[in-house]
């Protein structure tokens, strides 16, 4: 089947392209703009600057990628960016992005992501968000960004600029991307519904509205009879107001909600299980019928899964000029809550030799996000280009219910399968006696700027001053009284300096060392420790980087390269240790590393060679290996970080009539072996790979609507975000979307 589709998508490739070639070239205005690379304008650094003046490793993925390559998701950036991973989405803090080899790979909420995530100006902190919909541009900065960012930017940024609202006219649009479980060659289905409307309220203000909506269905199969598949319904909302009565004043309000509803989305499932092994004959028989496979889909439980999230958002911006200045303030509340849910992350009713665990927690957990920041910007067009400003956040965590308890459902394996709803004469365990309450707070005041010395030449630098304080406190559910009350604070200087030359217009070299700090984190003691365990403090994870580059055009600014050679020092990062106990229960123990270094090179290129191809691609080598010191792990790669990875995309078009264009895309990802745990294990290695993805269509030449068959993976390789070797030889893993094949149609219209 695999062979079929490939040549499928080749055949339809050629034929397209044929048609191309006999075209003659066309004019109109909705392909004829030129590409050109002084148009395209990056905020991530706090300035509005020309992408190849920025003196620091930035890839940017535009709104015309994101559709192209079909970017869902925070995580499916990745096929755009050689230097950036994901880790587990369902367990860390944040976007658990890895920039570089260097992440936040934890099972924990009250870590600080190691890459944070800034969505219009604003520092998203631990709490995930949606769908990636109405995006201008993300923009990623690589290296520490603490002058500039502070916390939770030890290894880069995130920054996601959506689009914002049009003063000038009425805009609409209404997009599908649809595949369905087995139709097509699709591994599982997923529906995605994007709905887009602009508005002008007066000849100065505007609203925007943007909603999401995307279900998928069967990505794990439950061979049980009568029980769900593994679906899970998204829901993302985003409302902009943009009022600006001059040039010299802007006032940006938004509201944001999402809400997620999950079946199992952290199930393992079968990779291999061998035959010696005592229930091989149960996974493997009538009774479950599972086939144990590097594609495997499948569990067998008559277990009810579920996994919820709601978060809410509020956020106002204003720009102000002023007596030639900028002024800035950015305010910013967002809420997230989890829960309840209800999980037994094996996805099977009996497993061999060990108690089956199943975990629910009726209750929610509350993270509360507040944000602000004040800053001054000098007047353009100086020698003398700066900025200063005051920033502050706090992050609260706490339980919705603080009387819910955890309970744990421990279950010995049988030597018969039980129907569903059998009543299996064990009770469940209640435990987690205490409700916990931790609160991040983070001060800050900084500056940066530059200093045109000659029209060439340029001398940069920036100063963070930052004051952390982390509380932790557990109170008894039974007595109210507190059981544990903890805090640690501390304060630390972030730094940055370089120098850059412009050798001409379309040349520039830079150099610069940068610093990043990723805050202390305060653990508490699990829920089945000792009531006399004190919590376990994690010093801040500092990290120093040094980096040279050069960024230049070719073919008149259509074409842009950029290289850059880093070596960077993690004093103190904060990791973790994941193992089994007798139980099968997955315990993670967070664990510091006295040294971690990461070096090597990137070199990305962009543009639009020609009129009719559009381009991407990008290539990293990075050695990120444990420390000499750190045990068996010594000298191999940290867990999620590659060696090498590769990434293209391309877009060739013809039109084929006078109104209506073609074209066909194409990109592809190469990663080298990843380890994806601490184990030691062979079994712990996803091995290297490429992944292929294709689209071919039409579109309306005036851009009113385009219609795509895309294919998604269709290489077919079942990289899970987890895998680990658990006992008996048995392999387990977790799939995520991108583990699968996909086949489906996309449709667009505009208004």
């Amino acid at each position: 089947m695999k062979n079929r589709i490939v040549v499928f998508f080749a055949a339809v490739f050629g034929i397209v392209l044929v048609i191309g070639v006999l075209q003659p070239a066309y004019s109109q205005e909705a392909e004829e703009e030129e590409f050109m690379l002084e148009d395209i304008v990056v905020t991530g650094t706090k300035r509005d600057q020309p992408i190849q003046d920025i003196p620091i490793a930035i890839t940017i993925t535009s709104k015309e990628q994101i559709e192209r390559q079909q970017i869902y998701t925070l995580q499916d950036l990745s096929r755009s960016d050689a230097g950036l991973e994901f880790g587990d989405t369902g367990a860390g803090p944040g976007g658990v992005a890895i920039v570089r080899g260097i992440g936040t790979s934890v099972h924990a909420t009250q870590y600080e992501p190691s890459v944070g995530v800034i969505v219009d100006g604003i520092p998203q902190g631990s709490v995930n968000i949606g769908n990636m919909f109405d995006v201008e541009r993300v923009e990623v900065l690589k290296g520490p960004q603490g002058t500039l960012f502070g916390k939770g930017a030890s290894a880069g940024i995130i920054n996601i600029v959506t689009v914002s609202p049009n003063l000038a006219e009425f805009e609409a649009k209404v997009g599908i991307d649809a595949t369905f479980d087995d139709k097509l060659g699709s591994k599982y289905g997923r529906q995605e519904y994007r709905v887009m409307m602009n508005v002008p309220v007066t000849e100065n203000s505007a609203i925007r509205a943007a909603v999401n909506f995307n279900k998928t269905e069967g990505l794990r199969k439950n061979l049980t009879a009568g029980m769900k598949d593994n679906d899970s319904d998204n829901f993302d909302l985003g409302i902009k107001y943009l009022y600006m009565p001059s040039d010299n004043f802007a006032l940006n309000l938004k509201a944001e909600y999402a809400k997620r509803e999950e079946d199992g989305p952290n199930l393992f499932v079968i990779r291999n299980i061998p035959p010696d092994v005592s229930l091989y004959d149960h996974f493997t028989g009538p009774e479950c019928g599972i086939v144990s496979s590097e594609q495997n889909q499948h569990v067998c439980s008559t277990f009810d899964f579920l996994d919820t999230e709601e978060r809410f958002g509020l956020s106002a911006t204003v720009n102000w000029r002023m007596l030639g200045h900028d002024f800035v303030s950015i305010t910013s509340y967002r809420e997230s809550a989890f829960g309840p849910y209800n999980q037994n992350i094996f996805g099977y009713d009996w497993a061999p030799n060990f108690l089956e665990i199943r975990r629910w927690s009726p209750g929610e957990n509350i993270t509360e996000h507040v944000v602000q920041e004040l800053r001054i910007h000098a007047p353009a067009g100086q020698r003398l280009n700066y900025l200063a400003g005051l920033y502050y956040d706090g992050e609260q965590r706490e339980p919705d219910d603080p009387n819910a308890r955890f309970t744990q459902h421990l279950y010995p394996p049988l030597p018969f399968r039980p129907p569903p709803g059998f009543p299996v004469p064990f009770p469940a365990i209640t435990i987690g006696d205490t409700a916990t309450y931790t609160e991040n707070v983070n001060y800050a005041i900084f500056a940066d700027g530059d200093y045109a010395i000659t029209d060439a030449f340029k001398i940069f630098g920036g100063l963070r001053f930052s004051k952390y304080t982390v509380d932790l406190e557990q109170v008894s559910i039974d007595t109210g009284a507190t059981d544990l009350s903890a805090d640690y604070d501390d304060d630390f200087f972030t730094w940055r300096g370089g120098v850059q030359y412009d050798f001409t217009d379309d040349t520039m070299m830079y150099a610069l060392v940068s610093t990043g700090v990723k805050a202390p984190i305060l653990s508490p003691p699990g829920p089945t420790a000792d009531p006399d365990t004190p919590p376990q403090i994690l010093v801040a994870e500092e990290a120093t980087s040094y980096e040279a580059g050069t960024k230049f055009s070719m073919l008149d600014g259509k074409l842009a390269m950029d290289l850059n050679v880093f070596y960077t020092e993690f004093d103190d990062y904060q990791g973790q240790e994941c193992d089994y106990d007798e139980y099968g229960s997955l315990t993670c123990v967070g664990a510091t590393i006295p040294n971690i270094e990461t070096k090597g090179f990137e070199i990305s290129t962009f543009g639009r060679p020609i009129p009719d191809l559009v381009l991407n691609a990008g290539y990293m080598y990075n050695i990120a290996e444990y420390p000499s010191e750190y045990g068996p792990l010594a000298g191999y790669q940290l867990m999620n970080a590659l060696k090498h990875k590769f990434v293209f995309s391309g877009e060739y078009g013809k039109p084929v009539t006078d109104t209506l264009y073609g074209f066909v895309s194409f990109d592809t990802v190469y990663k080298s072996d990843k380890r994806l745990n601490t184990d030691l294990e062979g079994a712990s290695v996803f091995p290297a790979h490429w992944k292929f993805g294709a689209r071919i269509g039409v579109r309306q030449i005036d851009g009113k609507w385009s219609l795509t068959l895309f294919g998604r993976n269709l290489s077919e390789e079942p990289e899970p975000v987890i895998l680990f070797n658990v006992m008996q030889g048995i392999t387990v893993g977790i799939p995520s979307e991108s583990s699968f094949r996909q086949v489906g149609i996309r449709a667009d219209i505009r208004f």
